[in-house]
């Protein structure tokens, strides 16, 4: 994706023409699609963060910090509870997989995490997604 191309898919979502989103910030139509087309190499930055504000973006943008942990975790204890919540504080999401050998190892590891996620204050949180 370039640079600016975002902002385009976030206007589509927040459903607003290039006039009304110009209108907003003070920006001629014209200028605003150079600017989503990635026309303009250096936009001011008051622009984009009023064009950010209208959209509802964070300004400035950042990437998402995304990270997995994974292993078997039965008997569940505390030194997993921990590595995973230490994961958990590094990134903006954490996958967790689980790799079981038979149901009883998911059934049981399941009841684990729910009683140790209960005890640290219910913090932790389980999707499960069969692969």
């Amino acid at each position: 994706m370039q640079r600016y191309t975002y902002l385009k898919l976030a206007l589509k979502e927040n459903g607003f023409t290039l006039q009304q989103a110009a209108d907003r910030i003070g920006v001629t139509k014209g200028y605003l699609s150079q600017l989503i087309n990635n026309k303009i190499k250096e936009p001011s930055a008051q622009k984009l963060q009023a064009l950010h504000e209208v959209l509802h973006l964070e300004y400035p943008p950042r990437e998402k910090n995304i990270g997995v942990v994974f292993g078997k975790f039965y008997p569940l204890h505390t030194g997993h509870i921990y590595l995973i919540q230490r994961a958990a504080s590094q990134v903006d999401e954490l996958h967790v997989i689980l790799c079981h050998d038979a149901v009883r190892d998911f059934e049981l590891f399941q009841k684990k995490f729910h009683d140790e996620a209960t005890n640290c204050g219910g913090s932790l949180a389980l999707v499960v997604t069969d692969v």
